[in-house]
């Protein structure tokens, strides 16, 4: 199934702003801020913040405008996004928590966030 992309956009998305907050942690002196985005099979972009672990889903509506941002991920649990990627074949999103130097899984039909490989060396 191909994944439906937003290309034929021409403005910025500038509504993430209103859903920044300060970190409750940091990565070194590294704060929030974007760290990779991804579009699911749905048509909805994913973004991951690095430096707070927050993800955002941009749901658009049928004229490509943002209709809603959710924050599907706010959670201890998941400290730093470092890279999102979408995969078709298995419907999940893949994140990397650079933090914990690990690799965790999105079911973006649920919000279950679980763990898929951590380094045992950090």
């Amino acid at each position: 199934m191909p994944v439906r992309s937003r290309s034929n956009r021409t403005e910025p998305i500038n509504t993430l702003s209103s859903n920044c907050r300060k970190p409750r942690r940091s990565v070194g002196k590294i704060g929030p801020g974007a760290d990779g985005s991804t579009f699911d099979a749905e048509g909805n972009l994913w973004v991951g913040n690095f430096g707070d672990g927050v993800v955002n889903q941009i749901i658009f509506d049928e004229n490509d405008q943002v209709k809603e941002v959710k924050t599907v991920v706010d959670t201890d649990e998941f400290q730093c996004c470092d890279g999102i990627f979408f995969d078709a074949g298995t419907g999940l999103i893949y994140l990397n928590d650079s933090q914990v130097n690990a690799i965790r899984t999105l079911d973006p039909k649920t919000g279950k966030l679980a763990m898929l490989w951590k380094n045992g060396d950090t």
